[in-house]
């Protein structure tokens, strides 16, 4: 699931890079976990995320799901269900940027 939403975000940051400029070179970035990034990425991906493209909303959605998956394995039950109540709406979102 997590890897279909990076393969939905790398084509949403493909269609807008002739739009943005900025997200050339970004790809690999997008494609790692937040703890993974160098500086230059941190401060890419705080650009990104001030600057309203689809891309931004695709990377929060990947990020959901990641969350999502992570939790099914790490946290308790009761701790789970809110974690899906929390990342449902961003599933959402999720599906109508892939239609």
């Amino acid at each position: 699931m997590v890897a279909l939403a990076s393969r939905a975000l790398d084509q949403v940051r493909r269609a807008e890079v002739k739009l943005a400029p900025e997200l050339k070179g970004s790809r690999w970035a997008l494609l790692k976990r937040a703890a993974h990034w160098y500086r230059k990425q941190i401060d890419t991906m705080h650009w990104l995320q001030r600057s309203g493209l689809k891309t931004a909303r695709a990377l929060r959605l990947k990020e959901a799901l990641r969350q999502l998956y992570q939790a099914r394995h790490a946290v308790s039950p009761a701790r789970r269900l809110d974690l899906v109540g929390t990342s449902l709406p961003a599933v959402d979102e999720w599906l109508r940027l892939r239609s």
